[in-house]
Parts: C-alpha cells; structure tokens; sequence
C-alpha cells in the first residue's frame, strides 16, 4: 500500500509538473532542465522505497507463516507419531504370529518325531508279524490239514448219521406196518374167537335143551 501510494504522488507531481512546464516562460528554462533530474532522483528513491518494503514484506510474511509451518509440522509429527504407534502395533502383531508360527512349528516337529516313533514301531510290529507268519506258516498248514481231516471226518460221521437216520426211519416205518398188521391181526382173530365162543355156547345150548328133551 506504502508503495503505490509513493508511485501515485510521484505520477501526480509529475503531471503537476508537466502542466506547469506548459505554462512556464522561457526564462526558467533551466529550472525545467533540472526536473527530469529531480523525477529521475524521485523515481530512484520511490523504486530504493519500494524494495525496501517489498523485503520488509517477504520478512514479515516469512514471519507470519511460521504458525502455518509450525502447525504442519504439528501435523506431520502428529501423523508420524500415529504412523509409529501403528507399526508398533504391527511389530507386536508380527512378533506374536511369529511366537504362534514357532509354536506350531515346535508342535509339528513334536508331531514329526512321534509319527516317525510310530512308524518304527509299525515297522517293528510288521516285521515281527512276518516272523510269526513265517514260523506259524508249517503249524498253520498241519492245523488246516487237520481240519481237513477233521471236516472229512465230520462229513463222514454226519453221511453215516443221515444213513443211520434213514434205516431208523425205516425200521419205524417197518415196524409200525408191522404192529399195525399184527394189531389187524390180533383185532381179527379176537372177533373170530369171539364168533366162535358165541357159536359154541349157542351149539351148547341147543344140545343142552336136545338132551333135556330126551
């Protein structure tokens, strides 16, 4: 503001100036000579002024922008210090999926030793299992040539059951043809003894009442 408003009293005693260098008579030429001098001088102290207060303008605008810088700062140690609490956060999350990939690591190498115990003594119990194959292979072959024999055996003695089965069921049924005829047998001769009995007493009868007649 300082600046235009030496810039505009300088224009206007200029042009102050100007007006009266047309009225002015020749005697005061050489005064008029000198003017331009004086503008020029005038010119030079206004342009001198101006830089001064522009520096004094860019130093009072560096000053006045220390709050703003300051305050970015703030901002940005405000965001650092979040940045930093947040990769704390992360290391600690970082150390503890680190303890729990050690720990799992530590158990599936616990799981790995015992897997590899079990399978030696998978391999153990297998081969002492073909030992005792191998040794129970001739005892094994007498037993089922045993139960062969044994099966033959039962085989036989249940075909000579089944046959004695048979001649018993047809002895019974023999047997009982046998008793039902002499039953037949013994129901015909009763009757005919008793036919005869009841002749033989009529045949008495009649010579008994014949002899009393007589």
């Amino acid at each position: 503001k300082e600046l235009s408003a030496a810039v505009e009293k300088a224009n206007k005693e200029l042009e102050q100036q100007r007006l009266q260098q047309i009225h002015v008579p020749e005697t005061l030429e050489p005064d008029l000579i000198q003017i331009p001098e004086s503008i020029a001088s005038l010119q030079a102290q206004v342009e001198q002024h101006r830089r001064q207060v522009q520096i004094s303008y860019s130093s009072v605008e560096r000053i006045e922008s220390i709050p703003r810088e300051m305050s970015t700062i703030l901002e940005m140690m405000n965001d650092t210090l979040e940045m930093l609490e947040k990769l704390q956060k992360e290391a600690l999350q970082a150390d503890s999926v680190k303890s729990q990939i050690e720990k799992k690591r530590l158990e599936a190498s616990t799981l790995e030793t015992k897997l590899k115990q079990n399978e030696r003594q998978t391999k153990g119990l297998e081969e002492k299992l073909k030992a005792l194959n191998l040794n129970q292979q001739p005892r094994r072959a007498q037993q089922e040539a045993e139960l062969t024999d044994q099966e033959r055996i039962g085989l036989e003695i249940e075909t000579k059951l089944l046959e004695s089965r048979r001649v018993l069921e047809e002895r019974r049924r023999k047997h009982a043809e046998v008793l039902q005829r002499e039953e037949k047998f013994a129901q015909d001769a009763t009757a005919a003894l008793e036919k005869l009995k009841h002749q033989f007493e009529c045949y008495t009868t009649e010579v008994l009442q014949a002899m009393r007649l007589n």
